[in-house]
């Protein structure tokens, strides 16, 4: 085995060290994705479905699989 230092990288991951702890993100990896898929360079959009809407608390029996 080798000591190569603190991580900075793995798996995808950038790892940051912050004062509360660390800092886990895939911002590169997602950058990549969308490069790869030809993608990255597309304006982003709203999402046309309401993203705040709750559900009733219905009783009674669950729903079989």
């Amino acid at each position: 085995m080798k000591d190569l230092g603190l991580l900075h990288h793995f798996l995808g991951i950038t790892v940051r060290r912050c004062p509360a702890g660390l800092f886990l993100s895939q911002h590169q990896y997602i950058l990549d994705v969308l490069d790869r898929a030809g993608v990255s360079d597309c304006k982003p959009c709203s999402t046309p479905v309401d993203t705040q809407a709750k559900l009733p608390v219905v009783e009674g029996p669950s729903v079989s699989d």
